[in-house]
């Protein structure tokens, strides 16, 4: 098996995991299933594509760097740049879909 194609499988596994998780956790809070999959789906969705295009633009930014060894230091820059951004575009989504506030949102 190909590296692409384990990398395919894994995301896919991953979010149709994430996405029974996030509708079971929204449906336990009392939000419809309806809200709670599609909560569950634009989640798996931007979290895919953000993923994408942060990596991308991270590694593309990595390759100009003078050292290229990927220290513990740039695995947290990654990883908060990461989470900053899918924050930034899942909780105006969640708040939108859930008809809740974006301090709701950010909480759950």
């Amino acid at each position: 098996m190909s590296a692409t194609t384990r990398r395919i499988i894994y995301v896919i596994t991953y979010e149709l995991v994430a996405i029974l998780a996030v509708t079971l956790g929204l449906s336990l809070l009392g939000f419809g299933g309806g809200q709670s999959g599609a909560v569950a789906i634009a989640s798996s969705t931007v979290a895919v594509i953000w993923n994408f295009i942060w990596t991308s633009m991270f590694e593309a930014w990595e390759r100009r760097q003078e050292s290229q060894t990927r220290t513990v230091k740039r695995r947290i820059v990654h990883s908060i740049g990461f989470e900053g951004g899918l924050m930034f575009f899942l909780i105006p989504v969640v708040a939108w879909i859930l008809k809740v506030s974006l301090l709701e949102a950010f909480i759950l």
